[in-house]
C-alpha cells in the first residue's frame, strides 16, 4: 500500500528525513511512532504529496509519485493533529462540501451516520470553529471517513480526545481494519498503539530505528524470555536444582520475606519452547509453593524509550548532511545492529475500485470541472452571504448616478446633445469599484486559506492547483455578473426615467468590464498565491497598486512638462515614465479597461478587439502564473 525508497528532505543544511525504507502492508494498522523533531509529519506530508521529497522514491496504492491527485486522493482519508476548518460552515455544511468534493454517494446519509457515531448530531448546526478540540478532532477524523478510504493516514487522531473518545475513535479503527482499510497511525499515546497497531517502525533523527511487530519488537530488546515466580518455602537445594536446568541462562533471586522463605525468582530461559510447566514440577519437587507465576515482556513503551535512548547519541554525532545511502552507522550499547525493518517485499499494483464513490470512466477533464464547481459553489455562497458585494454595489450605484445627473445638468445648460454615450463614464466607474472589490477578495482568498491552514486539509481530497484557482476565479466571475446586472438593470431604470439613450456601446463595454475583471482576479489570485498570510498578500497588493499608479501620474505630470534641452534629466525620466506606464499597461487590468471603453466611445473596433484580447490573455498568463507558483511553493502555512 505504501512504500518509501532512500526517502530524504532536507529543508537548508539540516536533513529532516533521511534514507528512510518504509513498508505498510495491505490491511494492517502500521503505528509510525518516533519523539518530537524525529520526522514524522514530514514523512507523512511527503507521502501524502504535501511536501517534496529531496531524494528517494514514494509508491502509495500502487501509484509512483508524483501521483495524480484525482486518482489517488479519492482513496485515501487523512487526519492531522490540528483540525482547520471554514470559519463560514457548520459541521453538517462541512462535512456536505467535502462530500461533494469526494462525490460521495448519499452524503446525507453518510454525513448523518458519521456525526452519530461521533455524537455530534446534536450540534450539527454550529459552526465548526465553535466546536471544542476533541470534538474538531472528531468532525476531522469523519471527514477523513466520508468516502470510505482504502489507506487512512493519521497523525495523532485522539489529541485532545477525552477517555471516551479515544475509545470511540479506538473502536473505529477496529471497524476500519474489518473493512479492510490499512491505517498508517502516527501518536505518541504508545498505549494506545501497543493495543490496536500490527506492526510499528520507530524513527530518530530521520531514520528507521526498528520495525517489527508489536508483540516481538519488545522481545527482540531481551537476552532471552524470562519467568517471575513468587515461591514460598524457598530452599538453597531448589535454587541450585533450578540453575543446573539446561534451559536455565540464569536466573536472579529476590528475597521478599527472608525470615519465611519467601522470595521472587527471576529465571531467564532459552526460547526453544514454554519451559514454565517443568520450572513448576521442579518447585514442587524441592519442597517449594508457587503463589505466582508470570512472564514479563518489554512493553512497546519501554522498547521505544531504550531505542530512542541507544541511538540518540550515535545521531548526535552524525553532524554533516547525507550524503551517501549508507549515513551514520547506528548502534545498541551492546555494539550489536538496532533492530532491523523486516522486508515487506513490493506490494502488488493492484487498484481497487473505490469505495463510496461513483465509479466509472470519466475524463480528467470532468474530475477538474467537478473540483472547480465545488469550490466556486462554496466561495460564491460565502461572498454572497457577506456584507462586501453589496457594500461596493450600492457605492458604485450612488457613484453612477451622481454622474448621470451631471450630463443631464450639462444637458439642461447647453441644451446641446453630449456626443459621446452618457453611460460610458459611470460604466468605468461603478465597474472598477466593482473590480476594486474583487481584486482585493482575490488577494485575502488564498492567503487566508493558506493561513487558517485549510488549503493544506483542502489538498487531502481530489483537486489540484488549477481546479482550485479556477474555483475561486469562477466565485468571483459570478460575483461580478450578478454586480454588473445589477448596474445594467439599473442603467435601464435611469434611462427610462431621464430619456437617455443606452447606446448599442453597453454590451461591448460590459463584456470587456468582464475579462478585465477576471484578469484583476487573476493578478489578485497570484499576489495571494506568492504571500503565507494575509498581511503578507495585503501588502504585496498595496506595493503593486502603488507602483501602477505612480507609474500613471508620473506619467501624467512629466508629459505635460516641455524640455528645451535634449540632454535635460528631466527629459529622460519624462521618457522613462512614460515607457513604464505603457509597458505597466499590459499587464494593469485597470488600465486595458480605460483604453478598451476609451476605444468604444471612439468606435475603434480594432482598438476595443485589443484590449478585449489583451485582457484575455492577462487573465490566462497571470492565472498560469499563479498555479505555477503555488505548485512550486506548498500549500502549507
Amino acid at each position: 500500500m505504501v512504500q518509501t525508497r532512500g526517502l530524504g528532505k532536507r529543508y537548508g543544511s539540516t536533513w529532516a528525513v533521511q534514507g528512510l525504507d518504509l513498508t505498510v502492508r495491505r490491511g494492517e494498522i502500521y503505528g509510525f511512532l518516533g519523539p518530537n523533531g524525529a520526522g514524522k509529519t514530514t514523512t507523512l506530508l511527503m507521502l501524502l504529496g504535501i511536501e517534496r521529497p529531496t531524494t528517494g522514491s514514494i509508491e502509495i496504492l500502487g501509484h509512483s509519485m508524483p501521483v495524480d491527485p484525482y486518482v489517488v486522493n479519492p482513496r485515501v482519508g487523512v487526519v492531522t493533529e490540528q483540525q482547520h476548518l471554514y470559519d463560514d460552515l457548520s459541521a453538517w455544511d462541512y462535512l456536505m462540501f467535502f462530500a461533494r468534493l469526494y462525490e460521495v454517494r448519499q452524503p446525507e446519509h453518510r454525513a448523518t451516520e458519521l456525526l452519530d457515531r461521533f455524537n455530534l448530531s446534536q450540534f450539527r448546526r454550529l459552526r465548526a470553529r465553535d466546536y471544542s478540540r476533541g470534538m474538531q478532532q472528531k468532525l476531522g477524523l469523519a471527514r477523513a471517513l466520508l468516502h470510505r478510504p482504502e489507506l487512512l493516514v493519521l497523525d495523532e487522531p485522539v489529541s485532545g480526545l477525552d477517555p471516551h473518545g479515544i475509545r470511540q475513535v479506538r473502536e473505529v479503527l477496529a471497524e476500519e481494519r474489518t473493512r479492510g482499510a490499512t491505517i498508517l497511525l502516527s501518536s505518541h499515546i504508545l498505549s494506545e498503539i501497543e493495543r490496536t497497531a500490527d506492526r510499528v517502525g520507530i524513527l530518530l533523527g530521520g531514520r528507521l530505528i526498528a520495525e517489527d511487530d508489536v508483540a516481538r519488537i519488545g522481545a527482540r530488546l531481551e537476552s532471552g524470555p524470562a519467568i517471575d515466580v513468587d515461591v514460598e518455602h524457598l530452599t538453597e537445594d531448589l535454587i541450585a536444582a533450578v540453575r543446573h536446568q539446561p534451559f536455565v541462562l540464569g536466573m536472579d533471586v529476590e528475597a521478599a520475606a527472608p525470615d519465611r522463605g519467601n522470595a521472587t525468582l527471576r529465571i531467564r530461559v532459552d526460547g526453544t519452547e514454554d519451559h514454565r510447566r517443568a520450572i513448576s514440577a521442579l518447585v514442587t519437587e524441592n519442597g517449594g509453593l508457587i503463589v505466582q507465576m508470570r512472564q514479563p515482556r518489554v512493553s512497546l513503551e519501554d522498547a521505544f524509550v531504550r531505542l530512542t535512548a541507544e541511538n540518540v547519541a550515535e545521531l548526535a554525532k552524525s553532524t554533516r548532511a547525507m550524503e551517501d545511502e549508507s549515513g551514520p552507522k547506528l548502534k545498541r550499547k551492546d555494539g550489536s545492529a538496532p533492530l532491523a525493518p523486516l522486508d515487506a517485499g513490493r506490494e502488488p499494483r493492484i487498484a481497487k475500485p473505490r469505495l463510496g464513490t461513483r465509479s466509472g470512466g470519466r475524463s480528467r477533464l470532468r474530475q477538474r470541472l467537478h473540483a472547480i464547481g465545488t469550490v466556486a459553489l462554496h466561495d460564491l455562497v460565502a461572498i454572497l452571504l457577506s456584507a462586501g458585494p453589496y457594500v461596493t454595489l450600492a457605492l458604485g450605484m450612488v457613484v453612477a448616478v451622481v454622474l448621470l445627473r451631471g450630463q443631464l445638468d450639462a444637458l439642461e445648460r447647453n441644451q446641446v446633445l453630449v456626443l459621446s454615450d452618457a453611460f460610458s463614464l459611470p460604466l468605468f466607474v461603478a465597474t472598477t469599484l466593482a473590480m476594486l472589490f474583487l481584486a482585493l477578495g482575490s488577494v485575502a482568498t488564498v492567503a487566508r486559506d493558506r493561513e487558517q491552514g485549510t488549503l493544506e486539509t483542502l489538498f487531502y481530497a481530489p483537486i489540484d492547483q488549477a481546479a482550485y484557482l479556477l474555483g475561486k476565479l469562477a466565485a468571483l466571475i459570478g460575483t461580478y455578473l450578478a454586480m454588473a446586472l445589477a448596474i445594467g438593470v439599473l442603467f435601464a431604470v435611469d434611462a427610462a426615467m431621464t430619456g437617455l439613450r443606452i447606446g448599442g456601446s453597453l454590451l461591448p463595454e460590459l463584456l470587456l468590464s468582464l475579462m478585465t475583471a477576471a484578469a484583476t482576479i487573476a493578478l489578485g489570485l497570484l499576489l495571494s498565491s506568492a504571500s503565507r498570510g494575509l498581511r503578507s498578500a495585503f501588502a504585496l497588493f498595496t506595493a503593486v497598486a502603488l507602483l501602477l499608479l505612480a507609474a500613471r501620474f508620473s506619467s501624467e505630470i512629466l508629459s505635460g512638462i516641455t524640455v528645451a534641452n535634449n540632454y535635460s534629466p528631466l527629459l529622460y525620466a519624462r521618457d522613462l515614465a512614460i515607457v513604464v506606464d505603457r509597458v505597466l499597461g499590459y499587464v494593469s487590468p485597470f488600465a486595458t479597461l480605460e483604453s478598451g471603453i476609451d476605444a468604444v466611445v471612439r468606435a475603434d473596433l480594432l482598438g476595443y478587439a485589443w484590449a478585449l484580447a489583451l485582457s484575455t490573455a492577462q487573465c490566462i498568463g497571470l492565472l498560469a502564473a499563479a498555479t505555477r507558483w503555488l505548485a512550486h511553493h506548498g500549500v502549507r502555512r
